[in-house]
C-alpha cells in the first residue's frame, strides 16, 4: 500500500513538467477545446510512462539511441513554439480554430513523448529495485496508481491554465521550468556526463537553472506590452553573451585543473590563467574574460549614443558607464560562485576582491569613453560599432602581438595592458598607471565628444 501511495505521489511530481506543456499549449484555446486537449495530454502522459515501463529495459540498453538528449532538445523546440504563440490572444486563437487546437496537440504529444521516458526513472526508482524490470504483480500496482493519479493531473492542469489566464507572467515561469528540465535531462545522458566527468566541470545543475532563470527575464524583456525599454533589451542580449562565455571559462578550469598533458606539456590553471582557481580569485578570471565585455560595450554604446542624439556627451556616457557596471557585477557573481562551487571559495581578501573590482571599472570606463567619442563623431551607429570594434582589435594587437620594447610608452596608455597583466594587481605603481591611463582615456575623448556636441549645435 505505501508503494502504491508513493507512486501516486512521485507521478503527480514528476508530471510537473508534462502539466507546464498542458498549460501552455491550451490557454488560447476556446473552453471546449482546452478540456479536451488537457485530457488528451494527461491520459497521453500515462499511457506513455505505462509502455515506457513496459519496455525501458530495451530502450537503455542502446547506448546509441541517447533517449534524454533527443527528449531534452525536443522539449526546447516545443518550449520555443509555445513561447512564439504566446503574443497571440484568445481571440486570434479562436478565429485560427482548427489549427490552433491541432498545433496545442501536437505540442502536447511530442512533449509527452520526451518527458515521459525520463520521469519513469523515477517511477521505477520505487516500483523496482533494480530500476528496470518489473513482475507481473508490480506493473498491475503501478498501472492503476498512474490510473488513479489521471483526475488529479487533470484537475492541476486546469489550475495552471486559469492560473496563467490571471497572471500572464506564469506562462513565462512554467517556459522557464521546462527549459531547466530540458537541459538537465541533456546533461544526464551517459555520454555527455562522461565529457563533463573528462572534463572535471561539476556545475550542471546550476547551469540548467541559469537557463531557466534567462528564459523568464528574456520573455519578460521582449513582451510585446513594451515595458522595458530597447535599452534594456540590448542589456539582455549582453548578459546572455556574457553568461555563456563565462560558462565557457569556468568549464575551460575545471579541465585545466586536471593537469592534463597535452604534446608532452602538462597544463595547470595557475601556468594558463597566472592565479590558483577558487573563488577569492575570482576577480581574475573577471580581467581574463574581460574581453567579451569590451565587445559587448563596443555595439551598446553607439546604439545608445545614436539613438539618444539629442542628449550631451556626459549624460551618453554616464548612461553607457551604468550598463557596464552592471555586466562587470553579473560577471564577478557568476566567476565567484563557478569557481566557489568547484573549488572552494578561500580565505577573503577584501583589497583583491574590492580593489580589483573598482581597477577593472576604472579601466573599462576608458573604453566607454573612447566608443562614446566614436559614435559623437560620426553619428552613425554602423560606422561607431566598426570603429568601436577596430579599436578593440587594433588595441589588443598593440599589448599582445608587438613587442612592447619598441612601443613602450603607447602600450602604457592602453588600459588593455593592464587587463592582460592584471596578476600585477598587488603592485601600487602599477595600479597608478592604468589609473592615469584611464583618465587620459576619458579626458581625452571626452573633450573631443563635447567639442563635437557643442560643434553639432552652431551648424543647427
Amino acid at each position: 500500500m505505501w508503494i502504491f501511495l508513493q507512486i501516486i505521489i512521485v507521478n503527480i511530481i514528476v508530471s510537473c513538467d508534462n502539466v507546464s506543456v498542458i498549460a501552455l499549449a491550451t490557454r488560447n484555446l476556446p473552453t471546449a477545446q482546452a478540456t479536451a486537449a488537457r485530457r488528451l495530454g494527461v491520459i497521453l502522459s500515462v499511457a506513455l510512462k505505462l509502455v515506457f515501463i513496459a519496455v525501458i529495459g530495451v530502450l537503455f540498453s542502446l547506448p546509441w539511441l541517447h533517449i534524454r538528449i533527443i527528449g531534452g532538445v525536443t522539449l526546447l523546440y516545443v518550449t520555443y513554439t509555445m513561447l512564439r504563440q504566446n503574443d497571440s490572444d484568445k481571440g486570434a486563437a479562436t478565429s485560427a480554430g482548427k489549427d490552433v487546437f491541432l498545433l496545442a496537440i501536437l505540442s502536447i504529444i511530442v512533449a509527452d513523448v520526451s518527458m515521459s521516458l525520463d520521469n519513469v526513472i523515477a517511477i521505477l526508482g520505487i516500483a523496482a529495485a533494480d530500476g528496470q524490470q518489473l513482475s507481473a504483480n508490480m506493473f498491475i500496482t503501478v498501472s492503476v496508481a498512474l490510473l488513479i493519479s489521471i483526475p488529479l493531473l487533470l484537475w492541476f492542469s486546469g489550475g495552471i491554465e486559469r492560473l496563467i489566464e490571471r497572471f500572464p507572467i506564469f506562462s513565462f515561469v512554467c517556459a522557464g521550468y521546462l527549459a531547466y528540465t530540458a537541459i538537465k535531462m541533456i546533461c544526464e545522458d551517459e555520454m555527455i556526463k562522461i565529457f563533463f566527468r573528462q572534463i572535471h566541470f561539476t556545475l550542471t545543475t546550476p547551469m540548467a537553472i541559469l537557463c531557466g532563470v534567462l528564459i523568464v527575464v528574456f520573455r519578460l524583456i521582449i513582451d510585446k506590452k513594451g515595458v522595458f525599454k530597447a535599452e534594456n533589451k540590448r542589456m539582455l542580449r549582453m548578459s546572455v553573451i556574457v553568461i555563456l562565455y563565462t560558462i565557457m571559462n569556468l568549464a575551460i578550469i575545471s579541465y585545466l585543473s586536471t593537469n592534463p598533458e597535452i604534446e608532452g606539456k602538462i597544463l595547470s590553471v595557475e601556468s594558463l590563467y597566472g592565479f590558483v582557481p577558487m573563488g577569492a580569485n575570482s576577480i581574475f578570471l573577471v580581467a581574463v574574460i574581460a574581453g567579451v565585455m569590451r565587445i559587448c560595450m563596443a555595439f551598446y554604446v553607439p546604439n545608445v549614443t545614436c539613438a539618444s542624439s539629442k542628449q550631451p556627451y556626459p549624460a551618453k556616457f554616464i548612461l553607457s558607464i551604468s550598463a557596464m557596471l552592471k555586466l562587470l557585477a553579473l560577471e564577478t557573481v557568476l566567476c565567484t560562485a563557478g569557481l566557489s562551487i568547484s573549488f572552494g571559495f578561500g580565505a577573503f581578501k577584501p583589497l583583491v576582491m574590492v580593489g580589483g573590482f573598482l581597477f577593472q571599472a576604472v579601466l573599462l570606463c576608458g573604453y566607454v569613453a573612447v566608443f562614446c567619442m566614436f559614435s559623437m563623431l560620426v553619428r552613425n551607429k554602423k560606422v561607431g560599432v566598426i570603429l568601436s570594434v577596430f579599436y578593440v582589435l587594433l588595441e589588443e594587437i598593440l599589448t599582445t602581438i608587438l613587442p612592447h620594447s619598441r612601443i613602450e610608452f603607447v602600450v602604457g596608455l592602453l588600459p588593455n595592458y593592464y587587463l592582460e597583466n592584471f596578476t600585477m594587481l598587488l603592485q601600487p605603481g602599477f595600479v597608478i598607471r592604468g589609473i592615469l591611463a584611464a583618465a587620459i582615456c576619458i579626458i581625452c575623448a571626452a573633450w573631443i565628444g563635447c567639442k563635437r556636441k557643442h560643434a553639432g549645435n552652431r551648424a543647427f
